[in-house]
């Protein structure tokens, strides 16, 4: 009892440490508050009675109850909540939890959890890698070329505006991460018309991954010099230039 003393207390302190919060975090109940008392009481009772069968008698202090239970679930929903998540995570399972009570936007003021060192470098790792990424992306946005980098695995993972406009493509196609042999898929409608196309995409395929560079002609009669490099990270950049 002496801990769970201490949790509220800590909790009652931390809720009341924000004043300015703390009084608009009370607008929406007063407001409820009034609704209740000048009509939306009558409105509960009348939208209860008329469910009701016809005949049936009932105490009319249950009905009071029922309106009341209604108005004290609104309060509640209405109302600001502390939620403080304090955990020792095992090793297997600290990726997925973190991410989830991150991820779904829970109204948590607090999260403190104890991990191994390993699972802490992980998530840092990361982090770091999500802030090179973002500047990654600024960097490609400003280049005029059409340019996309794949994994060594051969899946997309960052790409430019320009190469969307290029081959008129939506952000939603490329955010789904497709591998090099379904990205070449995608531009076939700007491609001319041929009469093999799984060999024409596997002939591009070959020089793609080979680094080999080619000129390919769209239906626009727009010339594309095609120049695929491996990075020191071992990604492969595809950069597209119009001649």
């Amino acid at each position: 009892m002496n801990g769970l003393g201490q949790l509220i207390r800590r909790d009652c302190k931390l809720f009341f440490k924000d004043k300015g919060l703390f009084f608009s975090s009370l607008i929406s109940p007063l407001i409820l508050l009034v609704l209740y008392a000048t009509f939306l009481g009558r409105i509960y009772r009348d939208s209860f009675t008329s469910a009701l069968p016809e005949g049936l008698s009932f105490n009319p202090a249950l009905l009071d109850a029922t309106v009341a239970g209604q108005l004290i679930s609104s309060l509640l929903a209405v109302c600001c909540v502390t939620v403080a998540v304090c955990a020792n995570l095992p090793y297997y399972i600290t990726s997925p939890i973190v991410m989830k009570l991150l991820g779904d936007r829970l109204p948590i003021q607090n999260l403190t959890v104890m991990v191994q060192k390993e699972a802490a470098d992980r998530l840092a790792a990361a982090r770091r890698l999500s802030d090179l990424l973002a500047v990654q992306r600024g960097i490609l946005d400003n280049i005029s070329d059409s340019v996309v980098i794949f994994s060594p695995n051969l899946k997309l993972k960052s790409y430019n505006v320009a190469f969307l406009r290029l081959w008129g493509l939506g952000a939603a196609e490329l955010d789904a991460s497709p591998y090099l042999r379904e990205l070449l898929d995608l531009l076939k409608p700007k491609l001319p018309e041929l009469e093999d196309w799984n060999t024409f995409r596997e002939d591009m395929l070959k020089h793609i991954t080979s680094c080999t560079p080619f000129t390919l002609k769209l239906r626009s009669k727009q010339r594309i010099m095609v120049t695929p490099v491996i990075l020191a990270d071992t990604s492969l950049m595809i950069t597209y230039h119009k001649e």
